[in-house]
């Protein structure tokens, strides 16, 4: 549930704590800013290999992440790094164990 953008800032900051987890020295400046905040469109990526596993969360992404814009998938750390260096998302869903490697290959060659 997105924060209702009319009510004062310190409500509007403790229900973006409660539902996008911001710590206590993350602030807005102004109202335009949480806007911003709670309505980006979001460039994300999966890499996972475990097909039951992808579709679950794909699913998941479909259904409660409306400013989120499935871009990709790969199923192995060569795939994940080329898919990422094209892509550039913003959030990458990354499965640790991968049929040539880790999910943390990826993270070092990013």
């Amino acid at each position: 549930m997105q924060p209702d953008l009319e009510a004062d800032k310190d409500d509007i900051f403790v229900r973006l704590k409660e539902t996008k987890g911001l710590s206590n020295n993350q602030c807005f400046k102004n109202i335009d800013e949480v806007k911003n905040f709670l309505t980006k469109q979001m460039k994300v990526i999966v890499i996972e290999d475990e097909i039951h596993t992808l579709k679950s969360t794909t699913d998941i992404l479909e259904k409660f992440c409306s400013n989120c814009e499935l871009l990709g998938t790969a199923s192995d750390v060569k795939a994940g790094v080329e898919l990422i260096d094209r892509i550039k998302p913003d959030l990458v869903l990354l499965d640790i164990g991968l049929p040539d490697g880790t999910g943390f290959d990826i993270l070092e060659k990013i």
